[in-house]
């Protein structure tokens, strides 16, 4: 079987990314996330592209499909043709298809057939798995019954919990359109995987797997050992389609790896047309191991962030090493394996949208379990492409909301809670997938509540969004409100000229910062520098300054009118008049509170505005979002609307 690009994989080329903008509406809660002309918009000539999709849906099911007569042996099994086809819609090339409720279809290929598992009815013996009234017991009988290239569905029985990892996963799908399926039937909750301290489902090898699809499933580490780190998925087997819909994830070290990066920058073939799709990915966290190896080694002081190489004497290569101290000559490092909601590396084609990321990289209750600096709600390293991060919320990380290193297309996501919400482009270490700087549209995101990072008094953070390596970017119609700390270091726009390619052509237009330390800083003195234009949008401070100069509305290390273009900005600060800005910026600049309709707005005030309110606050309503309970007034577009409506200028 040869991969193939499926039809969903992104364009972010220059063109593909120039969407007209016009006014983003705004919606009642009850109404969803309907965007239209009609709204009013953030500023008088802002506008906003019509990216939104279908929500609603109903249980997930097979379509009825007469199973295919048992046949356990995949060498036996001829595979099927999955080469192109001009049928239409129903050949087997014709790729994923997202129904007008949203959700994925996924029907049953000519050849596929049905396996049901049963944890509490099921029968492991032969024969048995191809009724739902006959189904068997485990899931390594389950997946020795699917065959690869047919497509074969794998149901496990809704309500009922497992207390086994699935064995790894090597059996593709048929095609794009027809997929190997995991997923569930009958009613009730998700069908709970218990993993415990395990990797719930892997796919590891060097054979290619093409084409499966993981929907409906409750993966569950909250039984796992205090000593172990283990993934709700975990995939670095290369191969071309992979959809993850309609899951929950909880307690694990990464919630879910899709991960192909080798310690040689693009030497392996990536892992293409990742789809993670309307899932909760919460609580992920991992413990930290105080180590003493009991050497005479030292560590100078430049070498403090290396405590843990082979220059300390302790080696993990899943482990950073912090505090390094010297105790009575011996080496005391602690190994913190990172921790993410999800983590992507070498990837091509990626889409993560309308999921929820809650509470990744840290926990309460130990030292060991803390927030740090390398935990995130998100992580997609440089070395992967064509990404889309559409309609998501990203809340209460250890650090990063999302880290999108690539760059591409991040729209209609919420950012709440986070040390910093969204860094794009940002890169450390090599970054062979964009040497020129990454192209990108970050458009109509909310970003509120900046903060530091959770029990570490020497990371002040309380970064809106982060931006460096830029060669095309453009930053529009987002709003960065209510900075939380009450340090005063904080930063709405943090522009690094420093990073990466430098910035070569950076656009802001159309966006607002309220409430916040900083609103744009430049750092970069002698870094290459392009054109940054900041147009058409509202920059204000704090009401309550801490006194500092670093709270001066725009910052800059580096003001160079040829590099820069400023025009239609409203600005104002608490500070006096002669602190509001870093450099003379021209008459091109308003100063002066600007009116808003309601900027007050936020999470509580939307949870009393929904009819029939679900869950003690609307995070906790939208951790619960599944297929079989969907409601609209709890994905992030909703909330998102409902939010930058409060920011409409009268």
């Amino acid at each position: 079987m040869t991969p193939r690009r499926s039809s969903f994989v992104l364009s972010i080329g220059l063109a593909s990314l120039a969407v007209a903008c016009g006014p983003a509406a705004i919606t009642t809660p009850d109404a969803g996330p309907s965007r239209t002309d009609a709204a009013t918009p953030l500023l008088s000539d802002a506008g906003s592209s019509d990216a939104g999709s279908s929500l609603g849906g109903d249980a997930w099911a097979p379509s009825d499909h007469d199973a295919a007569s048992p046949q356990e042996d995949d060498a036996s099994v001829a595979l099927a043709d999955a080469g192109p086809s001009d049928a239409g819609p129903s050949s087997p090339d014709a790729g994923p298809v997202i129904v007008d409720t949203g959700w994925t279809d996924l029907p049953l290929g000519p050849e596929a057939r049905v396996i049901y598992v049963s944890s509490v009815g099921g029968d492991d013996g032969d024969g048995h798995g191809f009724s739902e009234s006959d189904p068997v017991r485990t899931l390594a009988r389950g997946y020795a019954l699917v065959r690869t290239g047919r497509g074969d569905h794998l149901l496990l029985r809704r309500g009922e919990s497992w207390r086994e990892p699935f064995p790894n996963w090597t059996k593709s799908g048929l095609s794009e359109r027809y997929p190997s399926v995991i997923g569930a039937y009958g009613d009730g909750a998700r069908p709970r995987i218990l993993s415990t301290s395990r990797s719930a489902w892997t796919a590891t090898g060097d054979a290619a797997l093409d084409h499966v699809a993981i929907v409906g499933l409750h993966f569950d580490a909250s039984g796992r050992s205090r000593d172990d780190n283990p993934s709700g998925i975990m995939r670095s087997a290369a191969g071309v389609g992979f959809l993850v819909e309609d899951c929950l994830f909880e307690q694990y070290r990464v919630n879910v790896s899709i991960n192909n990066r080798s310690d040689e920058p693009m030497a392996d073939p990536p892992i293409e047309d990742v789809r993670i799709r309307r899932s909760v990915l919460v609580d992920a966290y991992a413990r930290a191991e105080l180590r003493d190896d009991g050497t005479h080694k030292t560590c100078t002081v430049a070498e403090r962030d290396r405590c843990g190489s082979a220059e300390c004497g302790i080696t993990d290569s899943e482990c950073t090493h912090l505090n390094c101290e010297l105790a009575e000559g011996q080496i005391v490092g602690e190994c913190i394996p990172h921790s993410q909601g999800f983590y992507a590396g070498h990837v091509a084609g990626l889409v993560v949208e309308e999921n929820v990321f809650d509470g990744n990289g840290w926990r309460d209750g130990e030292v060991a379990w803390r927030a740090t600096n390398y935990n995130h709600g998100m992580y997609v390293q440089d070395d992967s492409s064509d990404v889309r991060v559409s309609g998501n919320v990203f809340a209460n990380a250890s650090s990063h909301g999302a880290q999108v290193r690539p760059g591409g297309v991040v729209e209609d996501n919420l950012f709440a809670g986070n040390a910093i919400g969204l860094s794009f482009g940002y890169v450390l270490g090599y970054h062979a997938a964009s040497e020129a700087g990454v192209m990108g549209v970050v458009q109509r995101n909310v970003i509120r509540r900046g903060d530091d990072i959770r029990d570490a008094s020497d990371f002040y953070r309380g970064i809106g969004m982060q931006l460096g390596n830029v060669e095309s970017v453009e930053v529009r119609e987002n709003v960065i409100s209510h900075y939380a700390s009450r340090r005063e270091w904080g930063i709405a726009f943090q522009i690094d000229g420093q990073n990466g390619a430098g910035i070569r052509s950076l656009t802001l237009s159309h966006n607002v910062v309220y409430d916040w330390c900083a609103p744009l800083v430049y750092q970069g003195e002698d870094a290459p520098l392009g054109l940054i234009t900041v147009r058409n949008s509202v920059l204000e401070g704090r009401d309550s300054p801490m006194g500092s100069v670093d709270t001066a509305v725009m910052r800059f290390s580096r003001l160079d009118a040829a590099r820069w273009s400023f025009s239609d900005l409203a600005v104002w600060s608490a500070l006096p008049e002669d602190r509001w800005l870093g450099g003379a910026v021209g008459a091109r600049v308003a100063r002066g509170r600007s009116t808003f309709v309601d900027p007050s707005r936020d999470l509580a005030s939307f949870q009393a505005s929904i009819p029939s309110p679900r869950g003690a606050n609307w995070l906790a309503g939208a951790r619960s979002q599944s297929r079989a309970s969907w409601r609209t007034e709890y994905s992030a577009r909703a909330l998102v609307d409902y939010l930058r409506e409060g920011f409409a200028r009268r």
